[in-house]
């Protein structure tokens, strides 16, 4: 009546009013339902943009199966397209050693169990470069039901960085090593010029001033004991 606008839906059907055909319809106002509906899809835009967008590589899995992965995953797993992945079995990615870690990890979160989270695994390139990923998982509602989404890191450069520190500690615990070996070697050499060398010399001095103090005694010439203390 006031002239605005809004979205309806009509639904309708023939029928007679006495002999005569008519219609009747059902009028229903959906402007607040198609707002809700244009509202969620901006929504879905910005978490699609956000999940694609993240700094870590996500995936979206339900049973054994891939839903969905986003661009890093793509980039961490050098993979051409999500074609290689979606809808796939989940362990491909990933060795012997890992597969029973992330299926059993899988397995308790699809349960609603706890898990340890975030755990360690190696995965696989596709050109078969095995690396350490640092994993955590969670329980993730979509309107198709449950599924779980898991977020990798790429921690190489953690553990090449952590390698080059434990080694630069041992080669620093090494060089110390050897400077307390020096040290002690240069301490027992001082100690064996001081017993050997510096004690002679002191016990011959020694004697050397007897010698004066008995020439004084005696009353010897004291120019032949001066000279003898020179």
């Amino acid at each position: 009546k006031d002239g605005s606008d809004f979205l309806m839906k009509i639904l309708s059907a023939p029928t007679r009013i006495g002999r005569q055909p008519a219609v009747v319809a059902n009028v229903v106002d959906v402007t607040a339902q198609r707002r809700a509906e244009q509202v969620l899809r901006e929504s879905e835009a910005r978490f699609r943009t956000l999940i694609e967008k993240a700094p870590v590589a996500i995936n979206i899995m339900r049973g054994n199966k891939t839903l969905y992965v986003n661009q890093k995953y793509l980039e961490m797993f050098r993979l051409e397209s999500r074609d290689e992945v979606v809808g796939r079995s989940l362990d491909e990615p990933w060795p012997p050693e890992s597969q029973h870690q992330l299926m059993a990890q899988v397995f308790q979160r699809g349960l609603g169990l706890t898990a340890p989270a975030p755990f360690e695994a190696i995965a696989l390139r596709h050109d078969g470069a095995r690396f350490p990923v640092d994993v955590s998982m969670d329980v993730l509602a979509l309107p198709d039901g449950p599924a779980i989404v898991g977020f990798l890191t790429d921690i190489t450069d953690l553990r090449r960085a952590e390698a080059e520190l434990s080694a630069s500690a041992e080669e620093t615990r090494q060089l110390y090593a050897r400077l307390a070996k020096v040290e002690d070697d240069e301490r027992r050499a001082l100690h064996a010029e001081l017993h050997d060398q510096v004690g002679a010399n002191l016990s011959a001095l020694r004697l050397a001033l007897d010698v004066a103090a008995s020439m004084l005694e005696r009353n010897e010439d004291r120019l032949k004991a001066l000279q003898h203390l020179s």
